[in-house]
């Protein structure tokens, strides 16, 4: 990891707020994704599971954030339901507007096909395809199918691999197979990248290369979201949110 030590931060009032606050509180003019007593529950064995209780926050569009926490602690669950993997079990989570909570299936879909890139620890990369064609994938889902080659070629040359497209994944490093993995992420030019785990197989080198491919998209304009159970991974992003027992715990920038 880079030797650079991250910029003093400023620790600011947790974004866990009550219900009289949350309803007197303005959604900022700039906040992209809103969440408002945002819960969700499990039910296993007959038990029910407090994955999230009553998180209250607002990302703003553009930011670089790092979601961390213990394992269990909902910082996945909350990715999860921004990129519509899941649906809350109540309160709202609205992105650019929408409600996702009310959304139809086909609706959820294109909402996650169109408006959110997907990056995670494993690459789930097609095994004997090429890079080219793994990072065309979400274009043919969406039957988008005219310049699926040739924008899957530029999207690889923005992460630097276009001289790797013929290239199937048994025939590239950790790092070169997550770069595969972040280009397919970006094909759709999606709003907001969402990272689970991105550097948990990764070296220090080549976490350090990822890393700084997120800073340069978050650059870019893309809302880019960490999450990590590594602090110094965390602390290269701008905020940091903080998330233990179902609920926001620190929130600082």
């Amino acid at each position: 990891m880079s030797d650079v030590a991250p910029p003093k931060r400023t620790k600011r009032r947790v974004a866990q707020l009550d219900a009289a606050d949350t309803a007197a509180r303005p959604e900022t003019a700039t906040a992209q994704i809103v969440a408002r007593d945002l819960c969700k529950t499990y039910v296993m064995g007959g038990s029910a599971v407090h994955a999230l209780q009553d998180v209250n926050l607002e990302i703003a569009a553009g930011e670089y954030v790092a979601v961390t926490g213990q394992s269990g602690s909902g910082k996945s669950t909350f990715m999860n339901l921004i990129g519509a993997l899941d649906q809350p079990t109540s309160g709202t989570l609205t992105v650019d507007g929408a409600d996702l909570g009310k959304l139809s299936t086909n609706a959820l879909a294109q909402y996650r096909n169109e408006k959110i890139g997907f990056v995670f620890q494993t690459f789930n990369l097609l095994p004997r395809t090429s890079a080219l064609d793994n990072v065309a994938l979400p274009l043919l889902y969406a039957q988008d199918t005219g310049d699926a080659k040739a924008r899957a070629r530029v999207s690889l040359e923005r992460v630097g691999l276009a001289e790797r497209a013929a290239h199937e994944p048994s025939a590239l490093s950790g790092g070169q197979q997550q770069r595969v993995a972040i280009a397919r992420a970006l094909v759709n030019a999606p709003k907001i990248l969402l990272a689970d785990e991105p550097t948990g197989a990764l070296d220090s080198k080549t976490t350090e290369e990822i890393i700084a491919l997120f800073e340069d998209l978050n650059e870019s304009g893309i809302t880019v979201i960490i999450v990590t159970h590594e602090l110094d991974i965390a602390a290269r992003a701008k905020r940091q949110i903080t998330f233990q027992d179902g609920r926001v715990v620190e929130d600082r920038s």
